[in-house]
């Protein structure tokens, strides 16, 4: 249906214009963002930057600016990222297979999702991205590098979001910190206190009140348990978790 639009149609109706009262059509926010013009941008909508950086350990590599609408962002950005991404070529038979450091593919997916969820971990973004744990993280130590990513915790528990000049480039500076959530500390005060007022807590009401996963809120319990601040009555899904 769409390919029977015209220009100014079609782009009202994916929402880039806005029709006014005297039937003239302005861009909107996210018409500008997505195909918009740098000066425009500039103009109106200044906050809008982001930034490729390169890392190395606390010393910084390559570091550029730019104001691209985002369509043009994107392949720039990948532009960029294809010199840190070196390719290894595997003989299968008679051919020759370039394998890369990181998938694109899996690049692209990794942020989609990080956006989505907000943090992960590799195992968790494996599930989502459809490839094994350790592709999952070569791709999230990737993007980390390249300051798109911010890893969290140890090695063995650590967890991923996107990176503060990230939600500062798109001009969603209070992004960061709603993403970031609370700290290790700060969810285990919050469990105590829901205990404190109710008596009990179980998984599923930890997932909602602390917003994690299963698994990281299967892991908090733990923790809290082993350090004797809860003791578990019941076993697995029916398991409820009191003062201790």
């Amino acid at each position: 249906m769409l390919l029977e639009l015209d220009d100014e149609a079609l782009d009202g109706a994916l929402l880039l214009t806005a029709r006014q009262s005297d039937g003239s059509r302005v861009p909107t926010l996210t018409g500008l963002l997505l195909i918009g013009r740098e000066t425009s941008l500039r103009q109106l909508v200044p906050t809008h930057e982001f930034v490729f950086q390169v890392l190395a350990q606390q010393a910084v590599r390559f570091n550029e600016f730019r104001r691209f609408p985002l369509l043009k962002a994107l392949d720039w950005l990948e532009t960029n990222f294809r010199p840190y991404n070196p390719e290894e070529e595997l003989q299968v038979g008679l051919f020759r297979v370039p394998v890369p450091k990181v998938d694109l593919g899996a690049f692209r997916e990794a942020v989609a999702a990080l956006r989505e969820t907000k943090r992960v971990t590799a195992d968790e973004l494996a599930v989502q991205i459809q490839r094994d744990s350790a592709s999952a993280k070569r791709t999230l130590e990737a993007l980390t590098e390249a300051g798109l990513v911010e890893a969290h915790g140890s090695t063995r528990g650590r967890s991923y979001t996107l990176s503060a000049s990230l939600y500062q480039a798109v001009g969603d500076k209070a992004g960061y910190t709603r993403q970031a959530g609370f700290t290790p500390i700060q969810h285990e005060q919050m469990v105590l206190n829901y205990v404190q007022q109710h008596g009990q807590i179980q998984r599923a009401e930890v997932m909602d009140l602390c917003r994690l996963s299963p698994d990281q809120a299967a892991k908090l319990l733990k923790r809290m348990k082993d350090k004797g601040a809860l003791i578990q009555q019941g076993e697995r899904r029916w398991s409820i978790y009191k003062l201790g």
